[in-house]
C-alpha cells in the first residue's frame, strides 16, 4: 500500500511492548529505505518516458528522408540499403512503443472511469481486429451477446488491454487461421474473450504467460516478442477490479484469453 506512516499501539505487558518497540524501529527504517527507493523508481520511469518521446523526433527525420530517397531513381543496391533503413526505423518505433507501454502499465495513478457506450466500443475493437487479421490473411469472427448499453471504465485502458490480447492472438495464429472475439456481460462484469487457432498455451504458459517479460519457449517465439502483451493487459484489467483467465480453446484449438472487468 506504500503506507508505513502509522502509529503502533502498545499493550500493558512489558515483554510485548519490547517486541512492539523493536518492530516500530524496523518500520521507521524500512519506511525511510522504501521512500528513497520509490523516489528513485519514479525518477527512472520519468527519464525513460522522456527519452522514449525524445527519440521520436530524430527517428521521424530519418524515416522522412529515407521515404524521400525512395522516390528517386535508386540503383538496386541503394534501394535495398534504403529499405533496410526504413525497416529498422520501424523496429525502433516498436521498441519505443514498448517502453512507453511498460511505463504506463507500471504507473500507480488511479484510472479515470467514465460511462462507455458498449456497442461503440465493441464495434471499434471488431474493426481493428478485422484490419489486423486482413494483413495476415486470418479469418476474424465476432460473437456479441446482448450486452448492457453502457459500462464503466477507463476507455483507453480497457481498449489497450483487449487490443494487446487480440494482437497476441494474431501473432500466434498461422495464415488462413481463425480468431473469434466474443463479448457478454452478467450483473457485475463485462467479459471479453479472444480465441485463436494457433498452437495454444503450454502447461507452463497457462500459469506464467502474464508475468512481465515472460517469453516461454523462445524457439517458438518471434524475435519481436518481449513477453509484455498479456502482462500489460492484466495490469489494466486488475486496475478495473477484474481478472484475466488463460485456457485453451475447445472451439478453435488454440489459446483462449478471457478479460473480465467490473461494469
Amino acid at each position: 500500500m506504500e503506507n508505513l506512516d502509522f502509529n503502533v499501539q502498545y499493550s500493558g505487558i512489558t515483554e510485548i511492548n519490547d517486541v512492539i518497540s523493536a518492530l516500530d524501529k524496523m518500520k521507521e527504517e524500512l519506511s525511510d529505505s522504501l521512500k528513497k527507493q520509490w523516489k528513485i523508481e519514479e525518477a527512472r520511469k520519468s527519464q525513460i518516458s522522456a527519452l522514449a518521446h525524445d527519440i521520436k523526433t530524430p527517428l521521424t527525420i530519418i524515416k522522412g528522408n529515407s521515404e524521400l530517397l525512395n522516390e528517386l531513381d535508386l540503383t538496386e543496391a541503394q534501394k535495398e540499403f534504403n529499405d533496410s533503413i526504413l525497416k529498422e526505423s520501424g523496429n525502433i518505433e516498436f521498441y519505443i512503443k514498448l517502453l512507453i507501454d511498460i511505463n504506463k502499465s507500471q504507473q500507480s495513478q488511479s484510472i479515470v472511469k467514465e460511462s462507455i457506450n458498449s456497442y461503440e466500443f465493441i464495434n471499434d475493437i471488431i474493426k481493428q481486429g478485422e484490419f489486423l487479421c486482413l494483413n495476415k490473411n486470418v479469418k476474424f469472427a465476432s460473437d456479441v451477446k446482448e450486452v448492457s448499453e453502457t459500462f464503466n471504465g477507463d476507455i483507453s485502458c480497457v481498449k489497450r488491454a483487449v487490443m494487446n490480447v487480440l494482437s497476441n492472438a494474431v501473432q500466434y495464429t498461422p495464415k488462413r487461421g481463425r480468431i473469434l472475439f466474443s463479448v457478454y456481460n452478467d450483473d457485475k462484469y463485462m467479459h471479453f474473450i479472444i480465441e485463436d487457432s494457433g498452437r495454444g498455451f503450454s502447461k507452463e504458459e497457462l500459469t506464467m504467460a502474464t508475468e512481465e517479460f515472460y517469453q516461454g519457449d523462445k524457439s517458438r517465439n518471434s524475435r519481436d516478442h518481449y513477453g509484455m502483451g498479456l502482462y500489460i493487459a492484466q495490469t489494466f484489467v486488475n486496475k478495473h477490479g477484474g481478472i484475466i483467465n488463460l485456457s485453451n480453446s475447445e472451439y478453435l484449438g488454440g489459446a483462449r484469453v478471457e478479460l473480465t472487468i467490473l461494469k
